[in-house]
C-alpha cells in the first residue's frame, strides 16, 4: 500500500500563507500610509547610511576686463546618518484552535487584515513622529544639532542663522498663511542664496481641516467680507493651489498637536523615510511549531527616518505663543 502524506495544517501551510499575504496586501494597499506625500521615500542602502550635504557655489562675482577669474568650490555642509529600526511580531495559532473555534478568528483573511492594520498604524506613527517632535530640542537628525523646526538653524559657511518656523506660533488664518508663505520663500542655502522654494502642501491635524480647506478653496478671501479673489486658489500665484493634507496622526491624541501646521515644498524638502524591508508577512517554519501543532505568522518591516536638510519645510506651533528653540 502506498504511503500517503496526511493533509494537516502543517502540510497545507503554503496555501494558508497565500491567503495571509493576499489579505494583508488587499487591506494594506487601498489604505497606504501618507509617507509618500509627506516624506521623500527611498531604499536603505547601508546600515548607518550617511547623507552628506553640499551647497552651491554662491553668488557669481564680477570679473573686470583683463582680470583673472577667482576660484570656487562646492561647500560641504551637514551630515545625517540613517540607522534602520526593525519592527515585527508573530501570531501563533494551534491546530486545535483552527479546527474548533467558531468565530473565524484564525481565518487567513482576519489574520492578514489584522496584521495589515497593525503595520499601517506603525508606519503612520513612526512617520508622524518626525513632525510631532519637530519642536523638540532632544529630537534631532540633521548635523546642525537643532530640531527640525528652529529659529536659528546655523549655516555651514558661518553666515547669519536662519529659521524655518514661526517665532510667535502664529495660528492658521488667511493672513498668517500669507506671512508663512513669504517666510518660506525667503529660505536660503548655506551660502545665503535663495533656493527658490515654494510651498505646495499645507499639512494639518484634523482639528484644522475645515479651516485649512476654507482658506485654500474659497473663491474669495476667507474670513472677510471683501470681494478680493483668494490668491491661494490661483494657479498663477506661486504659493496658490495649495493642497491640503490632513493627517490623523498629528492630533494631540496621537502625541502631536491639534494646533500645529506645516508647509512643504515636495521638490526641495528632505524629510526622509528609507525602507530597509518593506512590510511583509510569512510563516515561521520552526521545529517547535511543527512538534506542537502550531502555525506562526510573522509580520515585519524595517525603516529609518530623519531629515537631510531643513529647507523646503516650515512650521508653526499654532498656539499663538513665543517659540524660542
Amino acid at each position: 500500500m502506498a504511503v500517503t502524506t496526511p493533509m494537516t495544517t502543517q502540510t497545507l501551510a503554503a496555501s494558508v500563507d497565500k491567503g495571509i499575504r493576499k489579505h494583508f496586501v488587499d487591506d494594506y494597499k487601498p489604505k497606504e500610509p501618507k509617507i509618500e506625500k509627506v516624506m521623500q521615500v527611498g531604499t536603505q542602502e547601508d546600515y548607518n547610511e550617511e547623507h552628506q550635504g553640499y551647497t552651491g557655489a554662491g553668488d557669481l562675482p564680477v570679473v573686470a576686463e583683463g582680470a583673472a577669474y577667482t576660484a570656487n568650490a562646492l561647500l560641504q555642509t551637514y551630515k545625517t546618518t540613517y540607522t534602520p529600526i526593525k519592527y515585527g511580531e508573530y501570531i501563533s495559532v494551534t491546530d486545535e484552535e483552527m479546527r474548533y473555534e467558531k468565530a473565524a478568528l484564525t481565518r487567513a483573511s482576519n489574520i492578514g487584515k489584522a496584521q495589515s492594520r497593525q503595520t499601517r498604524r506603525k508606519i503612520e506613527r513612526v512617520a508622524a513622529d518626525v513632525y510631532n517632535n519637530a519642536f523638540d530640542t532632544s529630537f534631532t537628525s540633521y548635523g546642525d544639532g537643532k530640531p527640525l523646526a528652529s529659529i536659528d538653524h546655523t549655516r555651514a559657511d558661518g553666515g547669519t542663522s536662519f529659521r524655518n518656523v514661526s517665532a510667535s506660533g502664529i495660528t492658521l488664518t488667511h493672513t498668517n498663511l500669507e506671512t508663512a508663505i513669504q517666510d518660506f520663500r525667503e529660505q536660503t542655502d548655506d551660502r545665503g542664496q535663495l533656493i527658490e522654494a515654494a510651498p505646495m502642501l499645507l499639512l494639518v491635524a484634523p482639528k484644522n481641516e475645515a479651516k485649512a480647506r476654507k482658506i485654500t478653496n474659497s473663491m474669495l478671501q476667507s474670513g472677510t467680507a471683501d470681494n478680493d479673489s483668494n490668491v491661494f486658489k490661483m494657479k498663477e500665484y506661486h504659493g496658490g493651489s495649495l493642497k491640503v493634507c490632513v493627517w490623523d496622526y498629528l492630533s494631540t491624541s496621537q502625541g502631536g498637536s491639534d494646533d500645529a501646521w506645516y508647509l512643504l515644498d515636495p521638490e526641495t524638502h528632505k524629510i526622509t523615510w528609507l525602507w530597509g524591508v518593506k512590510p511583509e508577512v510569512a510563516k515561521l517554519d520552526d521545529t517547535t511549531g511543527n512538534l506542537s501543532d502550531q502555525i506562526n505568522w510573522k509580520v515585519r518591516m524595517e525603516a529609518s527616518t530623519g531629515w537631510s536638510d531643513v529647507r523646503g519645510f516650515w512650521a508653526s506651533k499654532g498656539d499663538g505663543l513665543s517659540y524660542t528653540s
